[in-house]
């Protein structure tokens, strides 16, 4: 085995391990959230292959999917029990008032034409989110980006407000 591949192996055999000890101390601090979440997985499935992906996601676009996704356990409680085999013993544990879920997607609507706002100008200048454009277009995208500096502080000023405002409902 080549040394890429040996430390690719390695990393990949880490990150497995953190995955599985995520899961078990989750499971054993608080073992009624993975429940609820196991209840969205096929019986078949590896409650890992649902939980962890969610998890990765969230630490690239944030906690609103993430906490969407808790509001929609909270509000599909019953379905959920439902579906695992009759009524449900334990009742859910995660609690939201309909006011904080309103409140919740409001704000997460604003944000969602923030940040379409912010990318549209971001691909307007070029480069996309790293930032990153060829020598021929340098100067191109620094003149542009310089007609749009403004306005492109003052959106992403206002994304970052409405994440602030989402994380202080919730």
């Amino acid at each position: 085995m080549s040394e890429d591949a040996k430390v690719e192996a390695q990393e990949q055999l880490n990150r497995v391990r953190l995955k599985k000890f995520y899961e078990m101390a989750s499971r054993k601090f608080n073992p009624a959230i993975p429940r609820a979440m196991d209840a969205f997985l096929n019986e078949n499935d590896d409650p890992v292959s649902f939980i962890f992906p969610l998890l990765d996601q969230t630490a690239v676009d944030g906690p609103i999917p993430l906490q969407e996704l808790l509001i929609q356990t909270f509000e599909r409680w019953d379905e959920i029990c439902e579906r695992r085999g009759g009524g449900c013993m334990i009742p859910c544990p995660i609690n939201y008032s309909s006011g904080e879920i309103s409140r919740f997607r409001a704000l997460v609507e604003e944000y969602a034409v923030a940040h379409g706002k912010f990318t549209s100008l971001l691909a307007q200048v070029g480069g996309g989110k790293d930032g990153w454009v060829s020598n021929e277009e340098f100067e191109k995208a620094m003149h542009v980006f310089n007609q749009h500096s403004g306005e492109l502080k003052r959106v992403r000023k206002r994304v970052r407000k409405r994440v602030d405002e989402i994380l202080a409902v919730l």
